[in-house]
């Protein structure tokens, strides 16, 4: 199961998807939100879950593969247990290595995950 995004961009009133595909319901609206911001064409905008392979991770634009690993750095060498929101980018603190979708204490979206959980989806 996945998420992807469609966008009605003409007069035809036809949702038309690209081959990107998310985990998560959320991950999918933040995409598509940022795109339609980018294209002015956009008149319309859903998500739609679909039997689909999951194909890409969105996150926060602060999110970066090294941010990731400093906060899974902290988390072996100290007794800090950061998450952070794929949503907003804020870092969390009390989180599991494996958490998911746990609410953000900064946007209120379920959108944090543990340090280790983004290593995993972010590296190929």
């Amino acid at each position: 199961m996945s998420w992807k995004p469609e966008v009605i961009a003409d007069n035809s009133g036809k949702w038309n998807s690209n081959g990107l595909r998310f985990a998560t319901k959320a991950e999918a609206e933040l995409y598509v939100r940022d795109l339609a911001g980018r294209w002015t064409s956009v008149r319309e905008w859903r998500v739609v879950e679909c039997d689909d392979t999951v194909t890409h991770v969105w996150a926060h634009k602060s999110i970066t593969v090294a941010r990731i690993m400093q906060a899974c750095e902290r988390q072996r060498m100290t007794l800090d247990n950061p998450g952070l929101c794929i949503a907003c980018g804020n870092e969390q603190e009390g989180c599991e290595p494996d958490a998911r979708k746990y609410e953000c204490e900064a946007c209120g979206e379920k959108s944090v995950y543990g340090a280790e959980e983004l290593l995993l989806r972010v590296l190929p």
